[in-house]
């Protein structure tokens, strides 16, 4: 009898959330809740920029990269200046003032 295939990795179960441990992870089938996000539904984050200074931002989605998970989001750290990047999910946080 063959063995069961691994199971798939680990998804975030909603974008209002910080990634998740593999003890609380939603099925691997369930693909709509990593983004990427309508407008109108992207969370409040802050981001740590490379002055490791934290910015609000938005939060478009997760990506599971290398076994960990990432977030892509954009920021500002001045009018005019924005970014949009992909980092590593212990540099984004939930807004400090809610979504």
């Amino acid at each position: 009898m063959a063995a069961a295939p691994p199971p798939g990795p680990a998804r975030p179960p909603t974008f209002r959330t910080a990634p998740p441990t593999a003890a609380t992870a939603p099925p691997s089938g369930d693909r709509g809740r990593r983004g990427p996000f309508p407008a109108i539904d992207r969370q409040r984050v802050e981001v740590r920029h490379e002055d490791d200074a934290w910015y609000p931002g938005r939060l478009h989605g997760w990506v599971l990269r290398d076994g960990a998970w990432w977030a892509v989001a954009s920021y500002e750290t001045r009018p005019g200046i924005q970014f949009y990047v992909c980092v590593h999910a212990r540099d984004v946080r939930p807004a400090a003032g809610g979504p």
